[in-house]
């Protein structure tokens, strides 16, 4: 039972907000630099910084509860040989962004993105961040060889089975999440499309655990949907009529597909594009991300 909800909320400030550090803290320089490039707080700092609000170790470990309940982080698995203390995962204090060459990287996808757009038009506040520490879970409990995840300001790349290549993109945008599977471009196999419908379903279980847990996200409505190949190649438009401009990649101008549509396999028609030859949209481009009655079955579905 909190009595001052206020006295929380500073608690909490003080790890998801960067604050000049002063001269005289340098002995924690490194360990805030590491949180705000890395997202990784020592449980040195955390001290350090609550210890003006909070006198017993008891209420500590109750404060890491509360935000661990409430997805702002998660604990942070040590290296090997390192004994530094605890460590946890604050996804939201990363500043640095990813480099530019994060574009080339999904346009190598194999496998088309998967967007998660929401009703609203933009991507709520604070939801992103959750949906990682989601999926960082997630790989702790299902990949046990998975390596570290590499994460940015927006950008998370989950090493999931570093043996084979394979890896899943999240990729925060303004108005949508895309989400991709990374191959290995001479390994690509039927193993592939099984692990692009798992992870589709496992995103749903993401979701629905997060409006169990926040109950502003059982207000959010979502929908998954696909970048239309005939008009949108590249991620770009090919002719732009808002902007009247050739490979405008503005993303409100962006042409997409719902699932809903895709999952039925019917012939889906681009109304976008007046000069393409064929204006049909293959589903089988997007059949990775659909299960099979032979994947549910090797699923345990």
């Amino acid at each position: 039972v909190v009595l001052d909800p206020q006295w929380l909320i500073d608690i909490f400030k003080k790890v998801i907000t960067v604050r000049p550090y002063h001269w005289k803290e340098n002995q924690y320089f490194d360990l805030w630099r590491k949180l705000e490039r890395e997202g990784i707080l020592e449980e040195k700092l955390l001290k350090h910084v609550w210890s003006s609000l909070i006198p017993q170790t008891e209420t500590f470990e109750s404060l890491i509860a509360i935000m661990e309940k409430f997805s702002l982080l998660c604990p942070w698995p040590l290296q090997k040989g390192v004994s530094c203390g605890k460590q946890y995962l604050v996804p939201s204090m990363l500043k640095s962004h990813p480099p530019e060459e994060i574009n080339d990287l999904v346009a190598s996808a194999q496998i088309p993105s998967l967007f998660l757009d929401f009703e609203t038009g933009q991507v709520p506040a604070g939801f992103f961040p959750r949906l990682v520490l989601e999926f960082f879970q997630w790989c702790i409990d299902g990949f046990p060889r998975h390596e570290p995840p590499q994460l940015y300001n927006g950008f998370a790349r989950f090493n999931i089975l570093p043996e084979k290549g394979r890896s899943v993109i999240l990729l925060c945008h303004s108005l949508s999440i895309e989400l991709l599977i990374l191959t290995s471009n001479e390994t690509f196999d039927t193993s592939d499309e099984t692990l692009a419908w798992t992870v589709r379903n496992q995103l749903a279980s993401m979701i629905d655990s997060m409006r169990d847990k926040f109950f502003w996200v059982k207000n959010v409505v979502y929908e998954l949907s696909f970048l239309c190949p005939v008009c949108c190649r590249g991620s770009e438009v090919s002719y732009c009529r808002n902007h009247n401009t050739k490979g405008c990649k503005q993303e409100e101008c962006l042409h997409f597909f719902p699932d809903s549509k895709l999952a039925t396999g019917d012939i889906q028609v681009c109304n976008r594009s007046a000069t393409a030859k064929n204006n049909r949209v293959s589903v089988a481009h997007f059949a990775p991300w659909f299960s099979s009655e032979k994947d549910k079955v090797s699923m345990g579905c």
